[in-house]
């Protein structure tokens, strides 16, 4: 080993049995009502405290949700565990409710079969109270700022058509309210990053006697991965990165080329398909042209009502419909509906329009499981600097049918007046490693195209790119191929057989099996 290498092992060791093992992880009792079944994993439910200093947030306890799903028979070599690191930033591991519980164990049957025989680690991330067992001191307050999922906010919807309001507005105010809350709750709104979390779960494994762990991360978990391994990489066996968001993208607040790339695809995709062509004939350049009427004239558009929410109206225009549809894009059975969701706007059909698009694009803004408060603190504080609205008139003229997007997009500056760090800081780096990573990208991914799983392989030295042919974002939930590369990159991992060297695979390398035969293309709305 050369000496530096040796050096930093040394460094690597020292911080272990110092700083990260001041930690501590202590059993709790799992939610009431909790029903194990035959084929279910003994959970174990914990809350971590990170050690000294960084146990506090201000007046604020930090305190972690860590379950440990236990693998149901190791074998005889046995596995080193998984730890799972959730999207977001601020998205719920949804472990509170027996019910959240009972979801888990299914995905761990099924999304995650790749982890028989591997305790699986489930950690929510600092900021993230639910769960958490109010009977267990010291009670931590939420960041959530719910009323941020009212359409009345995000969307500036109104009771009446006449008076819907500006959305980039309202979201402004919305935020603002959200500051001056957690702010005087007393929350130290600088604790919560990327990298305070990366520390947080090097001191959580040194707490868990654990020697090194496999990190599996999805979205905004897989930033979260790299600078663990940039932190801790000694700790990391291995990482499987799942719909990568590495930390030198910090163009992703006005880049517009993601989501052209989606829209082109599933545009070309529909063209490709002989029923989707015939059905909906012109599609690209109708979409064009409707975008054309709605910038012109923008139609207002009725909202049903939802739980305690009334009858909304929003406005319709071309900024709106482009955001539907770009939230659409991240699943491919939201991708297939698009199509048909665009004809029958164009044709007037607002009913079958709001059944498809709108009310699967106002359920997902008020979906349970986010904390918008630690969404923005997070972002602001990792790249928030690097918000550039000078670049928006060359977004505009690079990516003319996303112009009306964009252009919002640079009006809600959402980090004005929260903490964000200087560029000089250095957290943007590319992170540079030898531990094996398997970098994975959907083919469609709006978000996180198969470019930012290259530009985060090109630091890590035995890296594995996978593309998902007809896949959106978080892969391995659309891809059952992706989860048999998965199983044999880990047992290469085990048995040290990985390559020395950076490589990208084609569909179905290394895995078999059908599900890997063909690539899968998406089954589009038929009227």
């Amino acid at each position: 080993m050369p000496p530096f290498r040796l050096l930093g092992a040394l460094l690597a060791l020292l911080l272990g049995c110092g700083a990260a093992a001041a930690g501590e992880w202590h059993e709790t009792d799992c939610p009431y009502g909790t029903v194990r079944g035959p084929n279910d994993r003994v959970l174990q439910c914990g809350i971590f405290t990170p050690g000294g200093a960084r146990a506090q947030a201000g007046q604020v306890p930090v305190r972690l949700l860590v379950n440990i799903f236990r693998a149901q028979a190791h074998p005889a070599a046995r596995l080193a565990p998984v730890v799972y690191l959730s999207g977001g930033p601020g998205q719920d591991v949804d472990l509170g409710t027996p019910a959240g519980v009972a979801r888990w164990q299914a995905y761990l049957r099924s999304t995650l079969s790749w982890t028989e025989g591997r305790d699986v680690i489930v950690v929510g991330q600092r900021g993230l109270t639910r769960g958490l067992s109010p009977f267990d001191p010291p009670w931590a307050p939420d960041m959530e700022c719910r009323r941020l999922s009212d359409p009345r906010i995000w969307l500036g919807a109104r009771e009446r058509p006449e008076t819907v309001a500006d959305p980039v507005e309202t979201s402004r105010i919305g935020l603002a309210a959200c500051h001056s809350e957690l702010m005087a709750i007393g929350f130290d709104l600088a604790a919560y990053d990327t990298r305070q979390s990366a520390a947080d779960l090097a001191e959580l494994r040194a707490a868990l006697g654990i020697r090194s762990w496999v990190v599996f991360g999805v979205s905004y978990g897989t930033r979260l991965g790299l600078e663990l391994i940039r932190q801790d990489g000694a700790g990391v066996q291995a990482a499987v990165l799942d719909s990568v968001f590495p930390p030198q993208v910090t163009d992703h607040w006005t880049d517009a080329a993601p989501f052209d790339r989606a829209l082109e695809r599933m545009l070309a995709a529909c063209l490709a398909d002989a029923p989707c062509a015939a059905a909906y004939p012109n599609l690209g350049a109708r979409l064009d042209a409707l975008l054309a009427r709605l910038a012109a004239a923008p139609m207002p558009l009725r909202l049903d009502p939802v739980g305690d929410i009334p009858e909304l109206w929003i406005r319709l225009d071309d900024a709106a419909l482009l955001d539907m549809i770009f939230t659409q894009l991240y699943w491919v059975w939201g991708l297939e509906s698009l199509p048909r969701a665009i004809d029958a706007l164009d044709r007037g059909d607002l009913d079958t329009f709001r059944r498809l698009l709108v009310a699967p694009y106002v359920d997902a803004g008020a979906a349970e499981g986010w904390s918008y408060g630690l969404q923005i603190a997070v972002s602001c504080n990792d790249d928030g600097a690097w918000f550039a609205p000078e670049e928006i008139a060359a977004q505009q003229a690079a990516h003319p049918r996303l112009a009306g997007w964009i252009g919002q997009a640079g009006d809600a500056h959402l980090c004005e007046g929260w903490p964000m760090r200087p560029r000089s800081d250095g957290f943007p780096e590319p992170v540079v490693s030898d531990v094996p990573v398997l970098l994975m990208a959907g083919d469609l991914d709006p978000v996180t195209p198969p470019d930012y799983a290259q530009r985060a392989a090109e630091g890590l030295s035995r890296s594995e790119v996978y593309v998902a042919p007809g896949s959106g974002h978080s892969v391995l939930d659309q891809s059952d191929c992706a989860r048999d590369v998965v199983e044999d990159f880990l047992a290469r991992v085990a048995q040290d057989t990985l390559a020395g060297a950076r490589s990208e695979l084609r569909p179905g390398e290394g895995a078999e099996g059908p599900a890997c035969e063909d690539a899968p293309q998406p089954m589009f709305d038929l009227p």
